[in-house]
């Protein structure tokens, strides 16, 4: 199979898996359908049920953009990678079918909740390498690296990349 079909069946788990997420939102949207729709409740909510609807709408776009951005940067460096599947190992295949698509699941929750464009990047960016290592390093460490990349900001990256290659080029006899 294609890496392409499995960018694209990936791509339709994720979509799945947004429209069960999104279920919170519809569930809200539907109690304010009924507070608008009975005499009594529509008198209680009344005044807040405009900016309430508003506020779903924007969560769920904002969500759903997030999503849509994650997943547009996985593909973009899978495909970056240009790995042909006849080239990956079965154990490499094994680990793509199943613990890489649960760090993406995973991964699209934390996409979710991040404020910023950039934490959603960096989290496609790892794990797009994720996908590329393969069984070589533990989902654990990826899930560690998700979890840190929605914590740290650019500026946390650099110092942190920074002080990498200052170990790299300082002797080891600290």
């Amino acid at each position: 199979m294609a890496i392409d079909n499995k960018l694209a069946q990936a791509k339709a788990q994720v979509e799945s898996d947004e429209r069960q997420r999104g279920v919170g939102g519809e569930f809200a949207a539907e109690l304010l359908r009924l507070c608008n729709s009975v005499p009594v409740l529509k008198d209680l909510v009344g005044p807040v049920a405009d900016p309430l609807q508003a506020i779903l709408e924007t969560l769920q776009r904002w969500r759903l953009e997030n999503v849509r951005y994650l997943v547009d940067v996985i593909i973009e460096g899978v495909q970056e990678l240009g790995i042909e599947v006849r080239s990956i190992s079965e154990n490499h295949k094994k680990f793509i079918e199943t613990d890489w698509v649960k760090l993406v699941l995973d991964g699209v929750g934390k996409a979710q909740q991040a404020r910023a464009k950039g934490r959603v990047r960096t989290l496609g960016l790892v794990l797009a390498h994720a996908y590329r290592e393969g069984e070589k390093k533990s989902a654990d460490l990826t899930e560690e690296l998700k979890r840190v990349a929605t914590g740290l900001d650019g500026g946390d990256i650099r110092v942190l990349a920074m002080r990498g290659y200052e170990r790299q080029v300082q002797p080891h006899n600290r």
